[in-house]
């Protein structure tokens, strides 16, 4: 019992740290920061997609551990239709 708890805790710390270190692309590759007005439309489109997240969050009844998983792959879906994709740093 002690091992899985101990295996369980080693893959959360270690998707934790992978997504610290992952950052938004655009698919077209241009950078974000590189335009003000590519800047803005990320932020919109970001939003935009924590919302969608947030609305499926309310509505779930999966258990947490679940729900995080379940909320990346939203937000990776949501941002992939508006042209941008998660990479590591």
């Amino acid at each position: 019992m002690r091992l899985v708890i101990l295996a369980l805790a080693a893959f959360v710390l270690s998707n934790c740290v992978t997504d610290s270190e992952r950052v938004w692309t655009r698919l077209d590759g241009q950078a974000v920061s590189s335009r003000p007005e590519l800047a803005s439309a990320f932020e919109i489109d970001h939003a935009v997609c924590r919302g969608e997240m947030a609305k499926a969050d309310t509505a779930s009844s999966a258990p947490p551990g679940r729900r995080l998983q379940a909320d990346q792959e939203i937000m990776d879906g949501c941002m992939a239709q508006r042209g941008y994709r998660l990479v590591p740093r």
